[in-house]
Order: structure tokens, then sequence, then C-alpha cells
């Protein structure tokens, strides 16, 4: 398994993955603290994993504004696909003007 998440992690580097970014780090730390066990369970494969899962949430992302989802809707769409969470038990952020523009 480390092989594979490797070259998908290498993968997704070369495809212009932006490494350490913010979605990063908000699964990591969603991890250590809902998850600590898996965090220990996957040893050096850890950054590779979260590599992995965050280009996945961001080609989903990208993949739902592509087909015409509003891009505040579509970047919490993916984040709650990346930290799997239940769209149910949460509520959507509150979005200013600059945000969705920006975006």
């Amino acid at each position: 398994m480390s092989s594979y998440l490797k070259e998908l992690a290498e993968k997704a580097k070369a495809s212009g993955y932006p490494e350490g970014s913010a979605w990063q780090a908000l699964l990591d730390a969603h991890i250590k603290e809902h998850y600590p066990a898996f965090r220990e369970m996957m040893g050096e494969e850890y950054q590779d994993y979260l590599v992995v899962q965050t280009n996945d949430a961001i080609d989903l992302m990208t993949l739902l504004i592509q087909q015409g989802v509003a891009t505040p809707m579509a970047k919490l769409l993916a984040k709650r696909e990346l930290l799997n969470v239940d769209l149910e038990e949460t509520s959507p952020p509150e979005t200013t003007d600059t945000e969705i523009t920006s975006s």
C-alpha cells in the first residue's frame, strides 16, 4: 500500500498540488483530534495519505464548480467529503460577497 500511496502523492505533486495547503492542515488537525490511532497506524505513509486525500477533495471541488455549483457550496461539499462529515450534522458557513468573488 505504501508504494501506491506514495505514487498517488507524487502524481498529485507533479500536477501542481499545493503542498502544505490549508485543507491539508485542516485534515491533519481533524485526524489528530478524532482519529489519533489511525495517524499512528499510518506511520510513514501518513503524509502521503494527507496529500492524496486533500488532492481528491480539491479535484472534487473543481469538478463541482465546472458543473455549475457555486464556489462556496463546492468548497463546503468538498471539505465535508475530505473530513468525512455528515451534511446533516453541520450547517453551511456564512459567506460574504468578498469570499464568493475571491474564490
